[in-house]
């Protein structure tokens, strides 16, 4: 029986199983980690439904994951198992989300904790032949990723007791084992779980595409949470260092051109110094990965025998043995970038190695300290030549970044889920205080 749409794993692991047969004590064991994983599966899946109805979008997207994780589970243990069963469902009673995030993890915990490390003791106790070593594995598997599936939902759990949806970009799950990955863009390196190509990590869908499809990111294409970090960042940057110090320049009684040339070279200076620190930031990450892994490289040629077994310590220590340690090995260490890559990941105790662009990055975060210095530079540029005297001015530019203050606060609303207005109002007391000190400091000091 088939419970999800996953064949390049079934026909993986049932490649590797081709001469497993599992004994009676690990059928016994397998049948009833599939009726826990199938019982989880459908309860997760109404849980998304509940959470998506309250209006949490993000929390409804994490049970969409943890639905397609428990059943690639479920096809692990069947294609371990090697006949058909079909397991009994159990009724249970949904809540709230507050109440069904906090069986989830309850549930999580029982299998990482509780049945699996029990289950896995046993059959070796038991049996220990080559036999039942894909069961062992099927489940060492689960339990691995069950522990990441309990901190996403203690996650959820947390932003939930203050009101808010959780804070998440993509989830992408590895098709091989169901382990969950929280992400900007695709990962690009192996599944720390059960060491397959990132090939086999799929999204479960975009949270931008739930929440806001036709918002001004998707009309400039810019997509990854990367990304949307920079804009975010970079706007409130602006917003708030250009209004401090408009008010520390109008506070030493300026007239409005002064602020205005003012406000516009601090404006250039700024979007400037955020852009080059990105760009040397993400560069400089850049290089220090590539020299990592040119190091990783000639230590392979050099001492090519002592490597290959840091590789077998690697996967050992990820549940592997036997032969399918071995095959496991030799893939990898055929290959000599993606040798050097795994090497160089496990070293660093990273999960991927990600190249980042840094002029991309440079732009964005330029573009995005300009539009939130546009709020109290705009009212100067727009009535610099009007008849209203330069305090009147100083009040007008003042409420029209005050407005966008909120704005930029309440826009992360987009980003993290978090509740708007909290969020437009932290940013507005933010600005505020920055505001006053700035504006005190300029009154005081004589010019």
């Amino acid at each position: 029986m088939t419970y999800s749409d996953n064949s390049t794993n079934q026909e993986l692991l049932k490649g590797l199983m081709r001469s497993v047969e599992p004994d009676e004590l690990s059928s016994k064991y397998l049948k009833e980690a599939i009726t826990g994983e199938y019982n989880a599966s459908i309860q997760y899946e109404q849980y998304s439904e509940i959470a998506d109805s309250e209006g949490y979008p993000n929390i409804s997207l994490l049970y969409k994951a943890l639905t397609e994780a428990e059943r690639i589970h479920i096809n692990n243990h069947q294609n371990a198992l090697r006949e058909d069963f079909i397991p009994g469902s159990s009724p249970f009673e949904s809540g709230s989300t507050l109440e069904n995030l906090t069986k989830s993890i309850a549930g999580e915990e029982y299998e990482y904790k509780k049945m699996y490390p029990e289950f896995r003791k046993l059959i070796k106790s038991e049996s220990s032949n080559q036999q039942n070593s894909v069961a062992r594995l099927s489940m060492k598997w689960a339990m691995e990723v069950e522990k990441i599936h309990s901190r996403l939902l203690k996650l959820a759990h947390r932003a939930l007791q203050k009101d808010e949806d959780i804070d998440l970009l993509n989830i992408y799950v590895c098709k091989i084992c169901g382990n969950l990955k929280v992400a900007s863009t695709q990962p690009a390196s192996y599944c720390p779980i059960c060491g397959h190509d990132a090939s086999f990590y799929e999204p479960v869908k975009s949270t931008a595409d739930i929440q806001h499809p036709n918002d001004f990111l998707d009309n400039f294409h810019l997509q990854g949470g990367e990304i949307i970090r920079q804009i975010t960042f970079g706007m409130n940057d602006g917003v708030v260092s250009i209004f401090a110090l408009l008010a520390g320049v109008a506070g030493a009684g300026q007239p409005p051109h002064i602020i205005l040339i003012t406000l516009l070279a601090a404006t250039v200076a700024g979007a400037l110094s955020m852009a080059a620190g990105e760009f040397i930031s993400n560069k400089s990450e850049n290089d220090y990965y590539n020299h990592e892994i040119s190091q990783e490289r000639l230590e392979i040629k050099l001492i090519p025998e002592i490597e290959k077994e840091e590789v077998r310590k690697i996967y050992r220590n990820k549940g592997f043995s036997g032969n399918l340690l071995e095959q496991v090995v030799d893939k990898i260490t055929e290959n000599e970038d993606l040798w050097a890559r795994e090497m160089v990941i496990d070293e660093l105790g990273v999960t991927e190695l990600e190249h980042k662009s840094g002029l991309k990055s440079a732009f964005v975060i330029f573009f995005a300290f300009v539009v939130g210095a546009c709020f109290p530079v705009l009212p100067y540029l727009i009535l610099l030549k009007s008849s209203l005297d330069s305090m009147d001015i100083f009040y007008i530019a003042t409420i029209v970044t005050v407005v966008g203050l909120f704005l930029s606060g309440a826009m992360k609303k987009f980003v993290t889920g978090v509740n708007w207005f909290k969020s437009g109002f932290e940013m507005l007391v933010v600005g505020a205080c920055a505001y006053a000190i700035s504006y005190l400091i300029g009154s005081i000091i004589p010019f």
